[in-house]
């Protein structure tokens, strides 16, 4: 289930970079980030290397919305 979740994080990350429309990017990149972030934390068998990865990617799409005016 993570790596199924985390892929789409991967897809909707390029997708937001090759979109023209800042804060629909944004917007769905931080909703992959929050069911990324969910799987991550509620898999028992995960690394702390790829939780922590997933959890400070989360982290850096929330700064970045929160550093937009949307």
């Amino acid at each position: 289930m993570l790596v199924a979740v985390v892929n789409e994080f991967a897809k909707k990350a390029d997708k937001a970079t090759a979109s023209s429309d800042e804060r629909t990017a944004v917007v769905e990149l931080e909703q992959a980030g929050d069911s990324a972030k969910a799987a991550a934390e509620a898999d028992p068998g995960v690394s702390r290397a790829t939780r922590d990865s997933v959890l400070e990617a989360h982290l850096a799409i929330c700064v970045a919305k929160g550093k937009l005016d949307l």
